[in-house]
């Protein structure tokens, strides 16, 4: 790995958003790449680890997957600590959260702070809610491609891609691709390299 092209300096405070009924994968790929980005990272430079990843939740209390797995959040979204990047996620609970007005003023003030948001598979639809779309590509399971189309008419669907980066907004599709986000997210973040050892240590097959 090239050290040089390597910032040993960055810190990023990473939260990831949850809510009963969530798709596992959704929240549990991107949290596992920022990690194994820690274990590659400090393999080569000692004592760097450039991500802290965390997750958060409307108010503290256990969670539990649509697979019905117990997940216990760290924060809760009035005592969580800085939040760098937030990735929120989906499936299928997220059609009740979007009914959900403190986490939508939430999600609308943290955007006011400039920093960047991201969503996998219907995770966008929380996106699209806060008023986060208008004018931005965005991309969403295949299934709710034409829901967001109908909901949030102002965002630029855009299908047929796994990750889509529209500045400060990122999305991914379904599922599996939290995977591919958050390695998109560790390229841009540290080098592409660092993302290739990440998805080899993972054993798992670029498309």
């Amino acid at each position: 790995m090239n050290l040089k092209a390597l910032n040993q300096n960055l810190h990023l405070d990473i939260g990831i958003l949850l809510f009963n009924d969530i798709e596992l994968l959704d929240f549990a790929s991107p949290y596992e790449v920022f990690c194994i980005a820690n274990v590659v990272v400090s393999m080569q430079a000692r004592d760097v680890t450039p991500f802290l990843v965390f997750t958060i939740v409307d108010k503290p209390h256990t969670i539990r997957t649509r697979a019905g797995l117990r997940v216990l959040p760290d924060f809760g979204l009035e005592d969580c600590p800085n939040i760098d990047l937030l990735v929120a996620v989906g499936e299928p609970g997220v059609r009740q959260e979007i009914k959900n007005g403190k986490l939508i003023d939430w999600l609308i003030n943290f955007a006011h702070l400039n920093r960047r948001v991201a969503s996998v598979c219907t995770g966008a639809l929380l996106l699209g809610k806060a008023g986060l779309l208008k004018g931005r590509q965005a991309t969403t399971h295949w299934s709710a491609l034409e829901e967001i189309v109908q909901l949030y008419s102002e965002a630029i669907v855009v299908g047929g891609k796994r990750v889509v980066d529209s500045g400060s907004i990122l999305s991914a599709a379904g599922i599996s691709t939290g995977i591919d986000l958050a390695l998109y997210l560790v390229g841009g973040y540290l080098n592409g390299e660092i993302s290739l050892l990440i998805a080899e240590r993972m054993e798992y097959v670029l498309p």
